[in-house]
């Protein structure tokens, strides 16, 4: 990885934390309301996420990175509303 590799993460850097933190909200409401089939669901996406986010920090892939969390963020917001 080189140095404008780098750059182009750290530009990201705020949208990144920022999807980071809303999962990480979305999840402890899930946990609360959701049954465990829901949050069986819920785990298998974010096990798929994180597969592929690795790969897309392998490929030096910022783009599919920051649009891989906002997909896992939608989708337990989605799920959320469906159970409210």
């Amino acid at each position: 990885m080189d140095f404008d590799s780098f750059s182009k993460w750290e530009a990201k850097d705020k949208k990144i934390r920022g999807y980071l933190l809303d999962i990480q909200e979305l999840l402890s409401i899930a946990t609360k309301s959701l049954d465990i089939k829901d949050l069986e669901s819920i785990k298998e996406s974010m096990k798929l996420t994180l597969e592929q986010c690795v790969f897309w920090l392998e490929q030096n892939n910022i783009d599919r990175f920051v649009y891989d969390l906002e997909c896992l963020s939608d989708s337990i917001c989605d799920m959320l509303d469906k159970k409210s």
